[in-house]
C-alpha cells in the first residue's frame, strides 16, 4: 500500500420529504454496483481493558440492498431456500469476530420484501417511503472482541471513542455503503446490559468514509467503510474516592511530622518513609490499571505530586535535623511546604477543569472534527502505512533456483535481481 487518505465529504443535503422528489430505485442489474446499507443493535458491550486496549460486543448487523429481477423470481419459487444473487462480504478491521452468523428469520436467512410487505422486524412501508422497490435483507449476528486506542491523558477526566469499523471486501466500484433506504433509525444502543460502570453512555454517531489506496502504475482503489462511534464518558468520581482523596490524605499527612519535636529526627523520619512507601504503592496500582503510555495521565501526574511533595518535606525534615535551625525557621519549613500543597492542589483543580471540559467536546466530535479542531488524537486518519512489493523479498539460494525452474519467472524480475 503506498498511501491512504481519507476523504471529507461535502456538507450533506438533509432530505426530511419522502415525497416523489425522488426516482424510486428498480431492480439492480446483474454486475451493477451494490449499495448496501445497514442497522446496527448494540446488544452488549463488557470487558473494557485498558491496558490492552480492547473491549468486548456483541450486535445485530441488519443488512439491506437493491434486488434483481432474478432474485424476485427465485425468492417466489422458493422463500425458505431463497439465496439473493449478491451476498454481503463485510470485514470489521478493527475486531477480532468470534460469530457471524446470519440469523434465520421464519426460517430463512435472506428475506425479500417490497411496499405493502414486512421486512424481517415485521416493520411495513409504503410506496413512498422506499428508495427501492425490492429490497433483500439478513441479519447477521456478530460478537467478538475489538482494538480500541484509547486516549488517556487526561485520565479519568476523559472521554473515550469506543468503535466498531466495517469494511466492504470489495473496492467501491462493486459495494458502497449508503444510509438505510427507508424511514428507520441507523443504530441502538442501550445500556441495560452494558458492562460499563466508570463510563456514561452519549449518542452515538455513524460515519461513513473512504479510504484510498494508490497502486503504483495501477488505478488508485477506494473502499467503502463505515464507523460506529460509542461516545463514553468516563465517571470520574470513582477514581477520586477511591484513589485521589486517599492519595491528598497521604501527602497531607507528612505536614503532621512538623508537630513531633523538631529534635527527634528519627521518628519524623519514620514517619514520612511510611508515607513515602504508601505513595509508591498507590502508583502501582495506578500502572496495573493503564496501558504502559508514553507520557504522564492526571492521575500520574497527582501521585507523582504526592510521592515528590513527601521526598520535599524529607528534604526539609533534614535540612532541619542537621543544621540544628531555630524553632521559627523549622515553622518557616512547614509554611512553605503548606503552601507548595495549596498552590498545587489548586492549579490541578484548575487543570482538571480545563481537560474535563476539552474531553467533554469530543461527545459530538466524528472523525473529520478531530481533524478540524487540531486535537491530538485523531481516529483513523494519520496512521503509517508501508508496502511490500516482490522487490522487498529476500530468500536464499535454493529458493531461487527452485523457482526460477518455472518459465513464468525470470533471472530479470525485480525480486530475483535483489537476490
Amino acid at each position: 500500500m503506498a498511501g491512504t487518505e481519507t476523504k471529507t465529504p461535502e456538507d450533506p443535503v438533509v432530505d426530511i420529504n419522502y415525497a416523489k422528489d425522488y426516482e424510486q430505485g428498480d431492480y439492480r442489474k446483474e454486475g451493477e454496483r451494490v449499495e448496501l446499507s445497514f442497522y446496527i443493535n448494540v446488544e452488549r458491550l463488557s470487558k473494557i481493558d485498558l491496558v490492552n486496549q480492547t473491549f468486548k460486543c456483541q450486535f445485530d448487523l441488519d443488512l439491506t440492498w437493491r434486488a434483481t429481477e432474478e432474485d424476485v423470481r427465485r425468492y417466489a419459487e422458493d422463500k425458505l431456500n431463497y439465496r439473493p444473487s449478491h451476498i454481503p462480504n463485510l470485514r470489521f478491521p478493527n475486531g477480532d469476530i468470534d460469530r457471524e452468523d446470519i440469523k434465520k428469520i421464519d426460517g430463512r436467512e435472506f428475506t425479500l420484501f417490497k411496499a405493502g410487505e414486512g421486512d424481517v422486524w415485521g416493520n411495513v412501508f409504503s410506496e413512498d417511503q422506499l428508495r427501492y422497490k425490492y429490497l433483500n435483507q439478513c441479519l447477521i449476528t456478530v460478537s467478538g472482541e475489538f482494538s480500541e486506542p484509547f486516549e488517556l491523558k487526561n485520565f479519568p477526566l476523559d472521554v473515550q471513542d469506543f468503535t466498531i469499523t466495517i469494511s466492504t471486501a470489495k473496492d467501491t466500484n462493486h459495494v458502497v455503503f449508503e444510509p438505510v433506504p427507508f424511514e428507520h433509525r441507523n443504530g441502538y444502543l442501550n445500556s441495560r446490559f452494558m458492562s460499563m460502570a466508570d463510563f456514561e453512555m452519549h449518542k452515538p454517531i455513524w460515519e461513513f468514509w473512504v479510504e484510498s489506496v494508490e497502486k503504483e502504475r495501477f488505478e488508485t482503489l477506494h473502499w467503502s467503510l463505515a464507523t460506529f462511534r460509542m461516545k463514553m464518558s468516563r465517571i470520574w468520581q470513582i477514581y477520586f474516592w477511591r484513589i485521589g482523596i486517599f492519595t491528598m490524605i497521604l501527602s497531607f499527612c507528612s505536614l503532621a511530622v512538623f508537630t513531633l519535636d523538631k529534635e527527634d529526627v528519627a521518628s519524623r523520619y519514620e514517619t514520612l518513609l511510611t508515607l513515602l512507601l504508601a505513595a509508591v504503592a498507590f502508583q502501582y496500582i495506578i500502572n496495573s490499571e493503564l496501558p504502559k503510555l508514553p507520557y504522564l495521565t492526571l492521575m500520574d501526574i497527582y501521585v507523582l505530586f504526592s510521592f515528590t511533595f513527601v521526598f520535599v518535606v524529607i528534604v526539609l525534615v533534614s535540612i532541619s535535623g542537621y543544621f540544628e535551625v531555630e524553632q521559627s525557621v523549622d515553622n518557616l519549613f512547614f509554611c512553605v511546604a503548606l503552601l507548595i500543597f495549596v498552590i498545587f492542589h489548586v492549579c490541578f483543580v484548575i487543570k482538571g477543569y480545563r481537560a474535563r471540559k476539552y474531553e467533554l467536546r469530543k461527545i459530538d466530535f466524528s472523525r473529520w472534527d478531530y481533524l478540524k479542531h487540531g486535537y491530538d488524537y485523531v481516529v483513523g486518519t494519520e496512521v503509517p502505512s508501508f508496502d511490500v512489493w516482490n522487490k522487498d523479498i529476500r530468500m536464499d539460494k535454493v529458493s531461487k533456483q527452485k523457482i526460477l525452474e518455472r518459465s513464468w519467472w525470470t533471472a530479470n524480475d525485480e525480486w530475483a535481481k535483489m537476490n
